[in-house]
């Protein structure tokens, strides 16, 4: 009974996203002839490739796939946040072009969401979500605050930023984690972008696989040498509730024999 119980409360999770519609592309451009600052303008031709694609409705880039078991972290300050310590000022963070949560079907709370124009020459911005705001201001707002990264992947994500922007909460790493504080910040504004990006679309259709021979057209138009790799997000989800999935059901024909 605990084990079915496990796997149905998992299953029953809110994610905060919709997996159905979406499909990620996994975007390894090392063998392009781009130099690395280059990079940003690479991927971004590569987004409005895929978004040109009929069936598909949005597209997006993002360092980390929610439920992929990937992450980064940070350790930053918020200004007039309440004291805290080295460890719980630790923060999950993703880096997201316009327009990734919108893919995503993650709901805006407060303030803007990230726009084209929030380039590496543009003031720094920065968007929470919900758990952010209760970790670091007691569910204050945090629109208008300054957040400083103190640590965090070299030469990434270096500059204090303005937050312009909450989310509600979304699963990020895993189901079995609660959600944790998240920093989203653009893309375009990342000092280094990593030469592999995950491309996201979402597609108006009814099945997001169909899109995969004509956003890998779009793509080899951008620069035949970047290689992709395709998977539905709704299997990132499923996979990640194989083990709980295994157990109940060996539980449940074990108890149903017992």
């Amino acid at each position: 009974g605990l084990f079915l119980r496990t796997f149905t409360s998992l299953v029953n999770v809110s994610l905060g996203f919709d997996p159905d519609p979406v499909l990620v592309a996994y975007v390894n451009a090392q063998q392009s002839a781009v130099t690395p600052s280059e990079r940003r303008a690479l991927h971004e031709r590569v987004r409005q490739a895929a978004e040109t694609v009929p069936g598909v409705a949005k597209a997006a880039l993002s360092v980390v796939t929610p439920v992929s078991s990937s992450t980064t972290q940070l350790s930053v300050e918020v200004q007039g946040s309440a004291q805290l310590s080295e460890r719980q000022r630790i923060t999950h963070a993703n880096m997201v072009s316009a327009g990734w949560f919108a893919t995503y079907g993650t709901r805006l709370v407060a303030g803007r969401d990230f726009t084209p124009h929030d380039t590496a020459g543009a003031p720094r911005v920065a968007i929470v979500n919900e758990a952010f705001a209760r970790r670091f201001l007691n569910g204050a707002s945090p629109l208008g605050r300054t957040v400083r990264p103190t640590f965090g992947p070299p030469g990434r994500i270096n500059a204090p930023m303005e937050i312009v922007g909450v989310v509600a909460d979304a699963v990020y790493r895993t189901l079995r984690d609660p959600v944790p504080p998240t920093l989203y910040v653009p893309i375009m504004q990342v000092d280094e972008p990593p030469p592999v990006v995950r491309l996201s679309v979402r597609s108006a259709g009814p099945s997001p696989a169909m899109l995969v021979r004509d956003v890998t057209s779009a793509v080899a138009r951008v620069d035949p040498r970047i290689a992709l790799t395709f998977r539905p997000l709704k299997d990132y989800v499923d996979a990640s509730l194989t083990q709980e999935r295994m157990v109940a059901m060996l539980s449940g024909f074990f108890g149903g024999l017992a």
